[in-house]
């Protein structure tokens, strides 16, 4: 252990003391990789060496890198839930398929909160907007003063354009 990643000394909260690490790339590197793989901040934070929940919201702050790297190892485990929502769904039986559809639902409202742009929704993929136009066209027959007959298509502003048949 490096002198960075050794804790300090922590004051005592309680009868539990608080995890205090000073930052180094090796241990943020560590992390995100668990992030990354889908791990959630609770189960990381005060455990096996790394600091508490605090710190990395921390560290979140005053290292912008970190952030940023965090926030794309969190989209990995958005993904990564996702994969495992359709793991789940695939296997699902008669007899399971209460329990897995809970299971299904949580995993995406987890992956739609870690990565709304790319989970929002209700599990799909978010997709940009598509806008479409719609032009109704109004034809209607006419007969001419001459007598004959035309398609005749009037306009919403009013004029009108005759085609012959």
């Amino acid at each position: 252990m490096t002198e960075s990643e050794k804790p300090r000394q922590a004051p005592t909260v309680g009868r539990r003391r608080a995890k205090y690490r000073v930052y180094s790339e090796t241990l943020a590197q560590k992390i995100i990789v668990r992030l990354g793989q889908g791990e959630k901040w609770k189960r990381i934070a005060g455990t096996d060496g790394f600091p508490c929940y605090a710190t990395l919201y921390n560290w979140k702050v005053r290292h912008p890198e970190f952030a940023e790297r965090v926030a794309q190892a969190q989209e990995m485990a958005a993904d990564w839930n996702a994969d495992r929502a359709l793991e789940v769904a695939e296997a699902a039986t008669k007899d399971s398929v209460q329990q897995d559809r809970l299971l299904v639902a949580t995993l995406m409202k987890h992956a739609a909160l870690t990565a709304p742009r790319r989970w929002g929704g209700k599990g799909k993929l978010a997709e940009p907007e598509l806008r479409v136009a719609v032009r109704v066209r109004d034809f209607v027959p006419f007969t001419r003063p001459d007598g004959r007959v035309v398609t005749r298509e009037i306009f919403p502003d009013g004029r009108h354009h005759d085609y012959e048949r």
